[in-house]
């Protein structure tokens, strides 16, 4: 899952500026310091703590394979580790004297490897560290690889106070129908044909699929959620949970089967502006209106939204 600036996906310029407010939030009770570039450069680190962490940002530009995103990582932590030594000075003079952690910041990684290499960094820094080389090194000094999912609870509050950051739901492409149990298709065959007064054509069909496709892609996106912002999963499950009731009233309260469309069309509505009232600081509308779809799909399917025959 991604964040998104003034609805444009983050860039190298903008990321920084993001992990710099995300840090302020996270390290605000350890004394962080941002370090701008302009004059000399950043000394090789962007920000740093009174507790000795220091970080750098980096924010790989296009697609690229999981060997290819290594690689680019690994000449990207190798390099900019290295001006430790070379500023040693430098950060001596902005009052870095004890360096307890060092942290590469970037979106995502897939290979193990750049783990492996982190590791390898440490050492080396660690021995020159015991050569009498670095003196502003700690004797417990670690190397980390921070991903975006590493500051979930930090980018929920920014999210929250700076309107021009949003969420960008996962966007599911491929979908496969036989991950669909037939007791889920059942129901939800059985309602969009009530739906439709029992019509059973090519229409129906149409529509059947469609909301087959938006439960599956449900699953798959809330999967997503949780994995990458667990505060933002439980309050979609909040919202669901408490909508839920409402639901299940108006269907058990409707007797006529003639209102069935006109009360599938409210529940829609209802839960959409209930969406955009709860999530609108945190998701774009159409981001809202995706997911309304998907949650119907998955109602649908599991059975709390029903009609009358």
């Amino acid at each position: 899952m991604k964040v998104v600036y003034e609805d444009k996906e983050l860039n190298p310029e903008t990321w920084e500026e993001f992990i710099d407010q995300i840090y302020r939030i996270k390290y605000k009770d350890e004394g962080y310091q941002y370090i701008p570039a302009r004059n000399d450069g950043d000394c090789g680190i962007e920000g740093y703590t009174e507790t000795g962490k220091v970080y750098q940002c980096y924010f790989p530009e296009g697609e690229y394979s999981p060997n290819d995103l290594y690689e680019k990582l690994r000449d990207k932590l190798t390099k900019d580790i290295g001006k430790i030594q070379k500023n040693q000075d430098k950060l001596l003079k902005l009052g870095i004297n004890n360096i307890t952690e060092w942290h590469l910041v970037i979106p995502k990684y897939e290979d193990k490897r750049i783990l492996e290499h982190a590791y390898t960094k440490e050492k080396e820094i660690l021995k020159l560290k015991g050569e009498g080389k670095l003196s502003i090194i700690d004797d417990n000094f670690k190397v980390y690889i921070k991903e975006l999912k590493d500051f979930t609870v930090e980018m929920n509050t920014l999210i929250k106070v700076n309107k021009e950051y949003k969420y960008l739901l996962p966007k599911i492409e491929e979908i496969d129908f036989s991950l669909c149990d037939s007791e889920k298709k059942a129901n939800i065959s059985r309602k969009i044909k009530t739906l439709r007064n029992n019509m059973d054509d090519e229409k129906t069909q149409k529509t059947i699929n469609i909301f087959i496709e938006f439960y599956l892609k449900g699953i798959e996106m809330l999967n997503e959620i949780r994995e990458h912002s667990p505060e933002l999963y439980e309050q979609i499950l909040k919202i669901e949970n408490t909508y839920r009731t409402n639901m299940e009233l108006k269907c058990n309260t409707n007797t006529d089967n003639a209102m069935n469309q006109k009360l599938f069309k409210e529940i829609l509505d209802d839960f959409e502006e209930k969406l955009k009232e709860e999530l609108g600081q945190l998701l774009s509308y159409s981001d809202i209106g995706e997911l309304k779809q998907e949650m119907i799909g998955k109602w649908l399917a599991d059975c709390p939204l029903d009609f009358v025959n």
